[in-house]
């Protein structure tokens, strides 16, 4: 019953997948300061969502899953999409990290040790407009 408690507090209904599941759990779980999941970010080249953003930092957090690259979507075209979408997150002003399923699952606390990298890293550079 504990079990199922946590994982109910835990649960968070703007995840995307799995991996961003995952992702939630170890980011809680590693100290490390709160984070915004799916943030609307408005770019010059159109409104894009983050998975996980710390906006005072300029610090992005994005799961690339296998689904968003080989399933619906062309392969060639997705890596087009998402390149032009990072560029245009990086033109903004913020750092885009990424991650995956392997490191998720094997080497989170590689995970956490570039985030806290990052998150020292960075002064902000702009602020966000609330919603």
């Amino acid at each position: 019953m504990r079990r199922a408690r946590t994982a109910l507090d835990l649960a968070d209904p703007r995840a995307e997948s799995p991996g961003e599941s995952l992702i939630r759990i170890v980011l809680l779980q590693s100290g490390l300061p709160a984070f915004v999941p799916q943030l609307t970010i408005p770019t010059g080249r159109g409104v894009y969502r983050a998975d996980f953003a710390w906006p005072g930092a300029g610090v992005l957090l994005e799961f690339d899953g296998r689904v968003k690259y080989f399933l619906g979507t062309p392969t060639g075209q997705a890596l087009h999409e998402e390149r032009r979408r990072e560029l245009a997150l990086v033109e903004a002003g913020w750092t885009v990290l990424r991650t995956d399923w392997e490191t998720v699952t094997r080497r989170p606390e590689q995970l956490v040790a570039r985030l806290h990298l990052a998150l020292r890293g960075r002064a902000p550079l702009h602020r966000i407009p609330q919603h």
